[in-house]
């Protein structure tokens, strides 16, 4: 499994007040360098500090492109501010999200991570994490939402069959041979980064 996938699926909620050494791009071009503390919500603004013991400072999505931070094996792990859009819609949100990048090619296949409350705020219910991914095409500036899933789901044939035919829509026109390739065997080997790795080499020539 892909190590930004491991990262993401073992995030748990404790990680979100811990900062992060990283680095923040902004849409001018420019860098800040310090340390980070990952966005708890989509929309969060991003805090940063220079060092340990300077203020606090928050900065908009709207006034970011991305940020990388060195996650606890000094591995780097990138987050970009896009915006997305729900399977079957033309039109993406006017807002924007944080998204991880899991694996990057000709296409990116990007990841959110949100907290599902327990079911009428029990208290002896626990939450459950879960993970929706994107797939961002060549020339769009934003992303498609391709599939969700759950902490410790594992992949059924229900799943595999959906997941083709989201993909062969997403795809129609692009690449209509790249679910002809995806295999189950595939999907529950390598994850949803084999979408990315079969657009590599039957897409986009």
């Amino acid at each position: 499994m892909n190590k930004l996938l491991l990262f993401l699926l073992l995030l748990p909620l404790s990680l979100y007040a811990k900062m992060y050494n990283g680095t923040i791009t902004f849409n001018d071009g420019s860098l800040k360098s310090g340390l980070i503390t990952l966005p708890k919500y989509r929309t969060s603004k991003l805090k940063f500090k220079q060092n340990p013991n300077a203020e606090i400072e928050r900065y908009a999505i709207e006034d970011v492109r991305e940020f990388t931070i060195l996650d606890d094996d000094n591995e780097t792990v990138k987050f970009i501010a896009l915006k997305a859009a729900g399977m079957g819609r033309e039109k993406a949100s006017e807002d924007k999200a944080w998204l991880q990048i899991v694996k990057r090619g000709k296409i990116s296949l990007l990841s959110y991570y949100y907290i599902v409350p327990a079911t009428g705020g029990a208290v002896d219910v626990a939450a459950t994490p879960c993970y929706a991914f994107y797939i961002q095409k060549p020339g769009d500036d934003f992303c498609t939402y391709i599939y969700v899933t759950t902490f410790g789901h594992h992949i059924n044939d229900r799943d595999f069959k959906d997941f083709k035919i989201t993909l062969s829509q997403l795809f129609k026109d692009a690449c209509p041979n790249l679910t002809e390739n995806l295999t189950k065997e595939d999907f529950k080997a390598k994850g949803l980064e084999v979408v990315v790795e079969l657009y590599e080499q039957h897409c986009g020539q």
